[in-house]
């Protein structure tokens, strides 16, 4: 697999739908930048909506592969809970193995994860790449950690780039705000902008939070509900940890 191989090299139903699926990369799908629709907010009737047609998927990696829809040519910044799932396929048909099986333990093992690591899976077993994955704090933090000790590796070479490349979202050359907050995205990581130097954010749904902060060699995970610092987003909860970082 490159990151410039069109995802219909390994999902070639796409083009099959849509001829338009073929300009896509993977590099576009981690990025969030395919061009393909996805709306967070569902309202009633909700079935037919891209958030519930992934959160309640029986068969995730059918919905993944008829459902996604193009909206625009890739490079536009849309945040897409269809793309990791692609990426997951894709990775599946390159590889014979799912992200649950032995690369991933390889992988695991390989960082010095301390505890078992789990992803949510539907009842084909697909996971559900774009929020199903479990592991501990310090785990999680040793993922961090990769952008800070390795310097050199593919993750952390892109992930580096995008601190530099701010997300456009308006065609101001601003990155979008999300939560109130600026912040760019690349390679699967948003970035913290405001701030006296980028840092990474991994966010969760329910107030998961990593920040990676460069300028003072820090990692910190946060893991719990959503707002017991009484703020109101994991973009805010993402701010006030870098802050506390530069205080250390």
């Amino acid at each position: 697999m490159a990151w410039d191989d069109p995802i219909t090299k390994w999902v070639p139903e796409l083009n099959e739908r849509d001829a338009r699926f073929a300009r896509i990369t993977l590099s576009d799908l981690v990025d969030m930048r395919s061009g393909i629709d996805f709306q967070v907010v569902a309202r009633f009737p909700w079935f037919n909506q891209d958030a519930p047609r992934v959160y309640y998927a029986g068969d995730l990696r059918t919905a993944s592969i008829n459902d996604p829809r193009i909206t625009s040519e890739p490079g536009v910044f849309t945040y897409n809970d269809w793309a990791p799932n692609l990426l997951g396929i894709a990775y599946q048909r390159a590889t014979g193995n799912l992200m649950t099986g032995p690369g991933a333990e390889a992988l695991w093992s390989g960082i010095g994860a301390q505890n078992p690591a789990w992803w949510l899976v539907d009842s084909h077993g697909f996971p559900w790449h774009e929020s199903g994955f479990v592991a501990s704090a310090p785990d999680i933090a040793r993922i961090g950690q990769l952008l800070l000790d390795e310097p050199n590796s593919d993750f952390a070479r892109r992930s580096a780039a995008a601190l530099n490349t701010p997300v456009v979202s308006d065609g101001t050359g601003a990155p979008p705000r999300y939560g109130r907050i600026p912040m760019g995205y690349g390679n699967g990581l948003w970035i913290l902008h405001d701030t006296p130097q980028p840092a990474y954010a991994a966010l969760g749904y329910h107030g998961e939070v990593m920040v990676v902060d460069p300028s003072t060699d820090t990692v910190v995970v946060r893991l719990g509900n959503s707002g017991y610092e009484n703020l109101a987003s994991e973009p805010q909860i993402a701010a006030q940890l870098e802050h506390w970082a530069r205080k250390l």
